[in-house]
């Protein structure tokens, strides 16, 4: 009888073993999901982030080669930003001032000889608003919002000009680069960090990291 009892109560502790560890497994993996989205999230911004970096270095290193290229070739230099192609990507691109012959004009035309092009994704913008319009200073621009179009030059001096006034520019030349998601409304990537391609007078070209509030960020 004892037996008979001890196995009861032994057969009433397995079901309920099983029941809570039934329940258990359901909420790890509840929490487990939850901490996954979380993580995922988190990741996003991070790599969304370490892109942005990346590709603001990715325009130094373009600009820093302009100067080799003028030595080369033993012409001025344009670098231009181009509008919006259909997928929303810009292409930068370097010029050298091979037209007209043999010295070129100081401006740049399409008939200049094409020396090198980076394009770069939808996702990074070169403006504060989703329009992309180019928040750019010290280059000439034309157009507006996607159809925007920006120059800058590199002349014998070795010095960055602003072709319209064929002067040397009197201060920095800021390229603000942005993800897309930190510029529309409501921001989706926050803060916004504004990884800025500055080019001095004298063609010096750094990347300076700017984060919203700071006096650097406008």
């Amino acid at each position: 009888m004892t037996d008979i009892a001890a196995r009861g109560q032994r057969s009433r502790i397995s079901r309920r073993s099983r029941g809570f560890t039934l329940i258990e497994i359901i909420v790890v993996v509840f929490i487990v999901g939850v901490v996954a989205v979380i993580a995922w999230a988190e990741f996003g911004k991070i790599f969304k982030t370490a892109d942005l970096s990346a590709r603001a270095n990715e325009i130094e290193a373009f600009v820093k080669r302009v100067p080799l290229e003028a030595q080369r070739r033993g012409l001025q230099m344009f670098v231009r930003i181009t509008a919006q192609d259909g997928n929303g990507a810009r292409t930068f691109q370097s010029w050298a001032d091979s037209n007209p012959a043999p010295n070129g004009n100081g401006t740049w035309e399409a008939a200049d000889t094409l020396v090198e092009q980076l394009t770069i994704p939808a996702q990074i913008v070169f403006s504060r608003t989703t329009e992309d319009a180019l928040d750019v200073t010290q280059m000439d621009v034309t157009g507006s919002n996607a159809t925007a179009v920006a120059v800058l030059g590199y002349d014998f001096r070795g010095r960055a000009f602003r072709p319209s006034t064929a002067r040397q520019i009197p201060g920095i030349a800021t390229i603000p680069v942005l993800h897309l998601q930190m510029v529309e409304s409501p921001p989706g990537l926050t803060p916004p960090i504004d990884n800025q391609v500055r080019i001095d007078p004298l063609w010096g070209v750094t990347v300076k990291k700017a984060v919203k509030g700071s006096p650097d960020f406008p």
